[in-house]
C-alpha cells in the first residue's frame, strides 16, 4: 500500500533529524511506502532524513525477493515430494504389482489407515482423529447417522467416493498419474 503526497507540503515524520521533525518535499510527487515497496522508485532526497525512505524501500524489496525465492523453492520441493509419495504409495498399495490401485486395494489400504487413525480402538473416527485427512464438512457429509464420527462402513464409503472422483477414465483403477492429481491426493490421505 502506498500513500501519495503532493509536493510543497510539510509532513511530520517521526525519527527524522530535522529541526522541527517536519520536512518539505521538493518538486514532483512522492510515494511513501507503508507496506510494500513494489511500485516505489528511488525517492527524492529529503533534508534531515538521511535516506530513510530509500533504505526502507530497498529493505522491503529485498525481503520480497527473499520471500519469493523461498516460496519457489518450497513449491519445487513439494512437487518433488508429491511424486515420491505417490510412487511409494503405489508400491505399498499395489500387491499385485500391476502399476495401478483398484478399489479393493484402496479399501485394504483404507482399513490399515483407519486402524492407524484410531488409537483409542473405539471403532470410530472423530473430527480430531481425522484432522488433516477430512475437514469438518466432509465428515458431516459422510456421517449419515449424524453421530459426529465415522465408523468403518462410513469410512469405506468415503474411500469409494474419492476413488471414483480420482478415476476420471472410469477404468476401475488408479494409475500413478491419477494418483498425483488433486483428487488422487485426497484419496491417498484416506488410504496411505
Amino acid at each position: 500500500m502506498l500513500k501519495r503526497f503532493s509536493s510543497g507540503r510539510h509532513f511530520s515524520l517521526p525519527g527524522c533529524a530535522g529541526a522541527s521533525g517536519n520536512f518539505s518535499l521538493g518538486g514532483g510527487l512522492f510515494l511513501l511506502p507503508t507496506v510494500l515497496a513494489q511500485d516505489v522508485e528511488t525517492p527524492p532526497k529529503l533534508s534531515g532524513c538521511g535516506g530513510v525512505f530509500r533504505k526502507t524501500a530497498r529493505r522491503l524489496t529485498m525481503k520480497k525477493i527473499a520471500l519469493m525465492t523461498f516460496l519457489a523453492s518450497a513449491l519445487a520441493l513439494s512437487a518433488c515430494g508429491q511424486s515420491g509419495d505417490s510412487s511409494a504409495a503405489l508400491k505399498a498399495l499395489d500387491p499385485d504389482n500391476d502399476g495401478t490401485i483398484d478399489l479393493a486395494e484402496a479399501q485394504a489400504g483404507g482399513t490399515k489407515k483407519f486402524a492407524k487413525l484410531n488409537p483409542d480402538n473405539d471403532g470410530t473416527l472423530d473430527e480430531k482423529e481425522l484432522a488433516g485427512v477430512l475437514d469438518a464438512a466432509a465428515i458431516k457429509a459422510a456421517d449419515p447417522d449424524n453421530d459426529g464420527t465415522l465408523d468403518t462402513k462410513e469410512y469405506a464409503a468415503v474411500i469409494e467416493q474419492k476413488f471414483k472422483t480420482a478415476n476420471p477414465d472410469n477404468d476401475g483403477t488408479i494409475d500413478k498419474k491419477e494418483l498425483e492429481s488433486g483428487a488422487g491426493q485426497d484419496l491417498l490421505k484416506l488410504i496411505y
